[in-house]
């Protein structure tokens, strides 16, 4: 357990930067001597009193170095109540799930690196995944998570928690290379074989009197084992084709099936360009972040473990083993290839205005350059096959935000803190569905489905966080959203008509009040008591308000009436410091109407 007084702010000497330089193999005394030689800036906010509304945990480079990190989501998996689902080494879709919130509620909790967001608030399910590449794990100085919804600064897309990330600037002109190979055996069902990758890493940082720069390039390619096993369900066709090779197992539910194929390995490769530039000026910092991320994925080499009485592959169709009649689906063993570029600009600028009183303000704009994914019919190797399939593409997608708080301590009264500010958010998601006569040169001949909207969201927050005594603090907030969707429509064509028919969907608005309340008790220097109790309200995104398609293997139906989830929250906290750390119960209560 890590000590609660260990905070960051300003400058410190640590090596951030250099935790990644033994991709994994060295020893702990080894890392920390790298640790201890390379100075780094924080260009963030002061840390706020330790727990001063809520349970939180903080990773700095001293815990880091026990951790054997690939990718960003390595840094915070470990972390209590909180779970990323990462399949394998460079997976898009590592999604996030803290406290009772599960991996695919994904718009329960929230991820910031630096001020900008890594969350991602157009999609849900897997489809909402932190955008974790945005980030990489060698640039990282600090991370701190915060429990629940309990600060009024979070939106009730905090009800799980929050992931707060802080990035380091040089001091010197630095260099920096790393690498990692990974393998693994994998075998189950009908998939025997291994699978590989590596990560390159590269970065160059200076100062320049009151300017710093950073730049980096990061490379990762993986191969994964089969994400999905397919087993046939039920067919009434009178005259199945004999097969062999499907293999008994069974499903979720303990049902006994016949598993016919798998979806293959996929090959994964991500490139991120990272360009960091701060400067400072008296007591001000201004820190520009712009993050660029081009991704391939190719799942196209699916596996049928069917036979037919020649020893053919069998890729779809109504087939009999062993008496039992089962049908595949062509769609299930097709082939497809996926393509993503995303440009993310941060900037944030921080400083004093007096000595009690600093000002901090974010702004974000995040672009989806391109994100597509071209799917076959069926598998090449099906007779059946030919070039047509399917096109997913989003188009002028993405999202811009924008954030100014005011930090003031000892307001009035020793030991009152206040932060006050005010935040909007803008969301916009357009998904188109073609088919395709060759999915293969991503043609798009007619719209399948088409879909899309916006969401906005503008917020006014104050918290007032008060120290009475040595023994005694208390903390009163509150957050005043409105939100409202707009330009909704989704597909409702008619065949009988050369036009591709939408429907579009009236807007909506909706006004919420979130008070906050934390109550702690320090009955001595070694143990601390808190209570916390806060309201939350988690508006719909785009994807739950508009997103309507039937895709190969997947339908969305969307609803654009649905109203905010409606959370009661409670925690209490019972926390014994040790000489190295501490121990910490938490009891939660998360009561979530309307979800």
């Amino acid at each position: 357990m890590r000590n609660p007084d260990n905070r960051f702010a300003g400058y410190l000497a640590c090596a951030a930067l250099a935790v990644s330089s033994q991709p994994g193999f060295a020893t702990g005394s080894e890392q920390l001597q790298l640790v201890a030689m390379e100075e780094i800036q924080v260009w963030g906010s002061e840390q706020a009193k330790e727990h001063a509304t809520g349970p939180t945990s903080l990773l700095t480079p001293a815990d880091m170095v026990s951790i054997n990190i690939a990718t960003t989501e390595d840094v915070v998996k470990y972390e209590p109540s909180l779970v990323i689902r990462r399949r394998f080494i460079g997976d898009a879709n590592g999604t996030l799930g803290m406290r009772g919130s599960n991996m695919f509620q994904t718009s329960r909790s929230m991820v910031f690196a630096d001020g900008v967001p890594l969350h991602y608030l157009l999609q849900s399910r897997w489809n909402g995944a932190p955008r974790w590449t945005l980030v990489s794990a060698s640039e990282i100085a600090q991370v701190e998570v915060l429990y629940g919804p309990f600060s009024a600064e979070y939106s009730g897309n905090a009800m799980g928690g929050v992931v707060l990330i802080e990035t380091a600037i040089p001091q010197e002109r630095q260099f920096h290379f790393d690498g990692s190979f990974f393998s693994q055996s994998f075998d189950d069902y009908g998939f025997d074989d291994t699978v590989s990758g590596y990560k390159t890493f590269a970065s160059y940082g200076d100062r320049i009197g009151d300017f710093s720069l950073y730049l980096s390039y990061n490379h990762l390619e993986n191969e994964s084992q089969p994400q999905t096993f397919y087993y046939g369900s039920g067919s009434s066709n009178a005259t199945p084709e004999p097969v062999s090779g499907a293999i008994p197992g069974n499903d979720e539910t303990g049902n006994a099936q016949l598993f016919f194929g798998d979806t293959g390995m996929v090959d994964t490769t991500t490139d991120n360009l990272k360009f960091k530039a701060g400067y400072e000026f008296d007591q001000w910092f201004a820190l520009l972040n712009i993050a660029y991320e081009n991704r391939h994925s190719a799942s196209n080499a699916p596996n049928s473990y069917v036979h037919d009485a020649q020893g053919n592959f069998v890729w779809s169709g109504h087939v009999i083993q062993d008496g039992q009649a089962f049908f595949i689906p062509a769609s299930c063993l097709n082939v497809s290839e996926m393509d993503r570029q995303s440009l993310s600009t941060g900037l944030r600028l921080r400083g004093g205005l007096t000595d009690r009183i600093s000002l901090e303000g974010n702004v974000n704009r995040f672009n989806i350059l391109e994100d597509e994914t071209r799917s076959s019919a069926a598998n090449p190797g099906d007779p059946a096959y030919t070039p047509a399939g399917e096109v997913v593409d989003f188009g002028n997608s993405g999202w811009q935000t924008a954030e100014v708080k005011l930090l003031l301590s000892d307001a009035g009264v020793d030991g009152l803190d206040l932060v006050a500010g005010v935040r909007h958010e803008s969301y916009e998601l357009n998904l188109d569905v073609y088919s395709s006569d060759d999915y293969a040169a991503g043609s798009k001949d007619a719209f399948s489905s088409r879909s899309g909207g916006e969401t906005g969201i503008s917020a006014v927050f104050t918290q007032l966080n008060w120290g009475i005594n040595d023994r005694w603090d208390i903390s009163l907030g509150g957050r005043y959203e409105s939100w409202e969707s707009r330009n909704g429509y989704f597909s409702n064509d008619d065949p009988a008509t050369a036009a591709f028919e939408l429907e579009s969907v009236p807007g909506r608005s909706n006004d919420k009040f979130s008070p906050k309340f934390s109550l702690g008790y320090h009955p001595s220097g070694l143990w601390v008591f808190r209570y916390s109790l806060a309201k939350a309200y988690r508006f719909p995104i785009v994807e739950e308000l508009f997103s309507q398609y039937q895709a190969f293997n997947a339908i969305s139906e969307a609803n654009p009436e649905l109203k905010p989830e409606d959370g009661l929250h409670h925690n209490l906290m019972a926390e014994r410091a040790l000489d190295q750390g501490y121990v910490r119960i938490n009891l939660f209560q998360e009561t979530i109407e309307d979800v």
